[in-house]
């Protein structure tokens, strides 16, 4: 869609080199998949409007690419599928053989759509229900109401999201010493015209703002992720700055001039921002990261149950969804009670075998102290609140030392791949409800001790040592 192959070059070298994408391309996350059958649809779209004859088989690729996009992000996909279906809809009056090439797109759309439904209705028994809506309820759906953790999704929390997004996009695209929007924004206001296809992706991007306007969830990772299939346009625009200031009739000096600044400035920050960043993220979440696999075999772990030991707060919450309490109540009551007298109270609940209303309604005096609540600041994990002045119990205090000592997370713990070892959370004397009497397998409590870059560790447990606390120690 860009005549000036120069151009052309500068923009795939900036969407290609760019920090954000290198980044978030090296990571686990979806969002280059997405982008990828994004830029897939966009491909086959400029193949299908290039000229006044249908094209129906590139008119099918569209609708393919934008089908994939919406099994993986369907918000993304939709903001893009949108101003699609209105231009090969406005292409129907130019004769039939447009109308069979959009037709084309909407059957190429509903080929992976139709996989996705059938996936969803396998999982939740509805195929409009996904996962998430599953696992949190309606208040994890697009619009302005509460979250699933209680607060209310507002239009101005929506526009400060968006504000937040594209100020995070001037830092984390390019990395460089200058605002990484600078030379598209300048290209956008200096181009004397644009044309069929540039409109189509000004409004794509748009969409996409105003989905994620309305959506509560601070997307953050490595930088406004939600933001990515906009960075395309980005560096196009970007590239396109110099040809538009020879537009604008300015001189070959001035445009020189801008070349050489962005140049200098992508290469400072490559020399200087860019190492940090690097550095920064090498160094974070590293229990996201464990081999454990590695770890296994190099602790000489094989053929055993492993108690993995995470933090209080996380035991809390696992044992209030395994009461029936669904995650968006968990998550409230979590934030709004003490946790020492949340624990005690969940004691009881599991002890009578309360389950769901019950459980909340057994919690809910708890929550009239919320607004005196405080971060627990003298522990590892500050998630958990504590009403000031309480006297901490003997267990809480025990609980909060071994979280000193160490814990990790359970649940990157399932990817392991040798399946001699068998991984559960550790919730203390809950434990003997599925480890037997005459287990045989030996055990070990996993822990990660809480310096930085601490190697997970595998404790050996003795079993009778284990069993005996149990049993006086209660749970």
């Amino acid at each position: 869609v860009e005549p000036r192959p120069g151009t052309a070059l500068a923009a795939l070298l900036l969407f290609a080199i760019a920090p954000f994408v290198v980044f978030l391309g090296a990571s686990m996350m979806n969002h280059i998949t997405t982008t990828a059958a994004l830029l897939a649809a966009a491909l086959a779209l400029s193949r299908a409007t290039s000229c006044s004859d249908a094209r129906t088989g590139a008119a099918f690729l569209v609708g393919l690419a934008l089908g994939v996009a919406a099994t993986i992000r369907p918000l993304d996909a939709a903001a893009f599928a949108i101003p699609t279906a209105a231009w090969l809809t406005w292409r129907v009056r130019m004769g039939r053989s447009h109308l069979v090439a959009l037709l084309a797109s909407g059957i190429g759309v509903l080929i992976p759509v139709s996989l996705l439904l059938a996936v969803n209705h396998a999982q939740t028994g509805d195929a409009f229900t996904f996962g998430y809506i599953a696992m949190w309820g309606r208040t994890h759906e697009l619009g302005f109401h509460a979250t699933p953790w209680g607060d209310v999704h507002t239009p101005m929390r929506g526009l400060e999201l968006v504000n937040l997004y594209l100020l995070r996009l001037q830092t984390y695209l390019y990395e460089s010493a200058s605002p990484s929007l600078l030379f598209a924004t300048a290209a956008l206001a200096a181009a004397r015209r644009v044309t069929a296809f540039d409109r189509w992706m000004i409004a794509c991007a748009m969409l996409l703002l105003a989905g994620y306007f309305a959506y509560f969830h601070d997307g953050f990772y490595l930088g406004p992720r939600f933001l990515l299939p906009m960075v395309p346009l980005l560096a196009l625009w970007s590239a396109r700055l110099p040809a538009a200031l020879t537009d604008r009739g300015i001189t070959d000096a001035a445009r020189r001039t801008t070349v050489i600044a962005g140049c200098v400035s992508l290469l400072l920050g490559g020399a200087t921002l860019l190492p940090l960043r690097a550095q920064q993220y090498r160094n974070g979440m590293l229990s996201l990261r464990i081999d454990t696999d590695a770890e296994a075999r190099r602790a000489g772990v094989s053929g055993a149950i492993v108690l993995v030991r995470e933090s209080w707060g996380a035991q809390v919450m696992a044992r209030l969804w395994a009461r029936g309490v669904s995650r968006s109540d968990a998550e409230m009551v979590y934030q709004s009670a003490d946790i020492c007298r949340l624990d005690e109270v969940l004691d009881r609940a599991e002890a009578r075998g309360d389950s769901g209303a019950a459980v909340l309604r057994a919690v809910a005096p708890l929550r009239a102290d919320s607004a005196q609540l405080v971060a627990m600041r003298f522990a590892i994990d500050t998630s958990p609140r504590v009403l000031p002045g309480s006297v901490m119990t003997e267990r809480c205090t025990r609980r909060i030392l071994e979280d000193r000592a160490g814990f990790t997370l359970y649940p990157p713990l399932l990817l392991a791949r040798d399946t001699t070892n068998t991984y559960l959370r550790d919730l203390h004397a809950r434990d003997s409800l599925v480890i037997a009497p005459d287990e045989s397998r030996p055990i070990f409590l996993l822990v990660k001790p809480p310096e930085v870059g601490a190697a997970i560790r595998f404790l050996p447990v003795d079993p009778d040592s284990m069993r005996r606390e149990w049993r006086d120690g209660g749970p």
